[in-house]
């Protein structure tokens, strides 16, 4: 059992014990307020635990939705010392996360408060806009701030030839996503448009320890793919993002290498279908055509290869922002782990997964539609995509991830978002927000 999941367990054990034993030190309690919930945790060099309590009390009625006013106390298990109080903030859960997020041998306090500032609501009462602020509270000193790295990988996105998405913007919110991590430095190579001159399209690939492909255009010339063969073959990283799955289906590498495919005629002579039933891998040779999505949508991820580097220690399952949604996918399946699913007709649909090509790895994302005009970036704004992509593109390029588990990342029943493509400013003000 991690050491996670025991901390919360003993806080929701331990939670009407403590109500009851009455020996929540006074100058902790504020009138009006109740406990809400009680985690445990190590966050200083004291050996005695720490005792992180949510108090709070509502805070209002809407149609759809509830606020609650609360406050936050961490108190010294041994001698019942109060170490920090928050000021009271409004928030719609009393969610927290006390984790060694950081790695250096204590555990942090994270928690998500409103905006009050932008918090509105249409006129009947419905319709929320929640804008969130995010806190940390660590009981040990900050440390010095880290030097940037001077390995940063670097990275070639190629995008271009896409008539139902956008394909400068699409590219430009992985650059973006990419560079505010800090973790990458990005060229971006946009494509001939259709039906213009592909003979300069010829990329350097083995200039760069990874490469995405965000293209859904023509098939590249023969030395072009000779050479992308040879750089993933080699061991070079490569991430595929949603419609680039679709192109070039008749270039056999190219369909080993995505794994799975859609559209442009593929049908049972590509390879099976692939989706999991009770999670366990169905390959389904039964004849018929590839791709299928409905209504742009939002959905419930499901993590499947929960050891996996790239989504080990994030939530279980998570509420991802509206996408459009592929499904009936079918191709090669070749050397193939599956990632995530989201649940579709009755079974779980892949739309993250990993194929090992030679040397390479390879990590595809279905998700993050870019739709056909600049408003139609919304998917590529959900903190869910944004951080499991950064972690995907880490992995090709390293075989590791080291990013840690942010507090904004999302939960079953909320998404969050990351508007400006990077993860919130983390505060350690203890004055009242």
């Amino acid at each position: 059992m991690s050491r996670c999941l025991v901390i919360l367990l003993a806080g929701l054990f331990s939670l009407p014990v403590f109500a009851q034993r009455g020996d929540i030190p006074q100058e902790a309690v504020r009138q009006g307020f109740g406990v809400q919930k009680i985690v445990f945790a190590s966050m200083d060099t004291d050996p005695a635990a720490e005792e992180v309590i949510v108090f709070g009390h509502d805070n209002g009625h809407w149609p759809e939705f509830d606020l609650f006013k609360s406050y936050v106390a961490v108190i010294d298990t041994k001698t019942r010392e109060v170490k920090y109080i928050s000021g009271e903030f409004v928030t719609d859960s009393y969610n927290i996360t006390v984790s060694d997020l950081d790695g250096d041998g204590y555990d942090e306090l994270y928690y998500r408060c409103l905006d009050m500032g932008r918090f509105a609501t249409s006129p009947d009462g419905y319709n929320p806009a929640l804008f969130y602020l995010y806190r940390k509270i660590s009981l040990r000193p900050d440390p010095a701030p880290a030097t940037p790295r001077k390995d940063k990988i670097h990275t070639l996105v190629i995008a271009g030839q896409d008539g139902s998405h956008w394909s400068e913007g699409a590219a430009e919110c992985v650059r973006l996503m990419l560079e505010n991590s800090g973790l990458f430095s990005v060229d971006v190579l946009i494509t001939p448009d259709w039906g213009e001159d592909m003979s300069a399209f010829n990329p350097e690939f083995k200039k760069y320890s990874l490469v995405i492909i965000d293209y859904g255009g023509v098939e590249w010339a023969e030395n072009v793919k000779s050479s992308f063969e040879s750089y993933v073959a080699d061991g070079g990283g490569v991430v595929f993002i949603h419609s680039s799955i679709i192109p070039m289906e008749k270039w056999p590498e190219y369909n080993k290498m995505t794994g799975l495919g859609a559209w442009n005629g593929r049908d049972e002579r590509w390879g099976p279908y692939l989706y999991l039933q009770d999670g366990k891998y169905v390959y389904d040779y039964s004849p018929g055509w590839a791709g299928h999505h409905g209504l742009q949508h939002h959905i419930i991820v499901d993590h499947q290869a929960e050891g996996h580097p790239i989504i080990k220690g994030l939530p279980r399952r998570w509420h991802h922002f509206k996408d459009e949604i592929y499904t009936r996918l079918r191709g090669p399946a070749e050397n193939i782990e599956v990632i995530a699913t989201t649940r579709d007709s009755g079974r779980d649909e892949p739309v993250m997964w990993t194929v090992t090509y030679g040397k390479g790895r390879i990590f595809t994302d279905i998700l993050g539609h870019c739709g056909s005009d600049p408003n139609m970036t919304y998917a590529r704004t959900c903190t869910g995509y944004q951080v499991t992509f950064l972690r995907g593109c880490e992995w090709a390029a390293t075989g590791a991830v080291t990013q840690p588990v942010p507090p904004d990342f999302p939960d079953e029943d909320h998404y969050t978002l990351r508007k400006d493509f990077k993860a919130p400013a983390l505060c350690n003000s203890t004055r009242p927000l």
